[in-house]
């Protein structure tokens, strides 16, 4: 991963729990730091926000990291904690780890940290690139990393 990227990632999900193939979320990849902060909706029991750090070319799990953007000089991990922490939770029945990450990159281009013109297009090609790629992870293959054509 690229320092001072932005990333949409997906995991590999061995049940889907009728929640989707992939989790999804959203990677920030610093300077300075070894590890990424990955920012994500766990259902743990239920949808709840989460920050940690996390090395996802590293992940046993991680399928695809497209980025979608930089982060902005005077950014710090305080500033997408705060950003990310007001997006709702589990306010719709039909909520997920994708509609929370889509809402993430809402935010992000909402706050001109990024430019993504068209949000559905981002989302078909994260699904149009990981689906190919998860059964390669599912065998033992390494994460892929990409730039989106989508989003800048």
């Amino acid at each position: 991963m690229l320092q001072n990227g932005i990333y949409i990632v997906t995991y590999f999900r061995a049940s889907t729990g009728g929640v989707g193939l992939f989790h999804w979320g959203i990677v920030i990849k610093t300077a300075d730091s070894v590890k990424s902060v990955r920012h994500h909706a766990t259902l743990l029991p239920s949808w709840c926000y989460e920050e940690r750090e996390h090395d996802f070319e590293t992940s046993q799990a991680g399928i695809l990291a497209l980025k979608i953007g930089n982060i902005p000089a005077d950014w710090a991990r305080q500033h997408f904690r705060h950003l990310f922490g007001q997006i709702p939770v589990a306010d719709t029945g039909d909520f997920t780890c994708r509609v929370w990450a889509l809402r993430a990159v809402h935010c992000l281009v909402t706050n001109l940290i990024i430019q993504c013109p068209d949000i559905g297009a981002l989302e078909a090609e994260v699904k149009n690139k990981s689906e190919p790629l998860r059964s390669h992870v599912a065998l033992g293959g390494r994460a892929t990393v990409q730039i989106s054509d989508y989003s800048r």
